[in-house]
């Protein structure tokens, strides 16, 4: 086993105490490292799983658009139910409820928008034909 020596670059006198210092920074930097790796390793996994989980959303928002029978809105609803049911991680609880208002007043705004469209339409076609 050979004994590692520092040396000052200018005197080349032997410096114990600038020895031990290297030593411990070398086991620290090893253990940095260490560290490192499985954080990146931790980072690895949870981007594939992400991009699983994005896959496996556009396939289902895919086969919902595809889908011809449906109206639109019966897609949107459709859609929405996904989106609803898409976990995002962990929030409070009250920050939960409040998305799923806004996610809930958006949907029921388009379709009131949409049953007035049929109302007017209906109510159009009712005073045409007893005109």
């Amino acid at each position: 086993m050979v004994k590692k020596t520092a040396r000052c670059p200018r005197c080349g006198e032997v410096d114990s105490a600038k020895l031990k210092t290297i030593e411990k920074l070398s086991e620290e930097s090893k253990k940095l490292k260490i560290k490192i790796d499985k954080m990146l390793q931790e980072r690895e996994k949870a981007n594939k799983r992400f991009s699983e989980e994005v896959e496996l959303m556009r396939k289902k928002a895919e086969s919902i658009l595809n889908n011809s029978h449906k109206t639109p809105y019966e897609k949107k609803i459709a859609l929405f139910k996904v989106v609803e049911k898409m976990e995002v991680g962990d929030m409070p609880l009250e920050k939960k409820k409040r998305v799923n208002y806004i996610l809930q007043a958006h949907l029921y705004s388009d379709l009131a928008k949409q049953s007035m469209k049929d109302y007017k339409k209906i109510t159009a076609e009712t005073f045409s034909k007893s005109k």
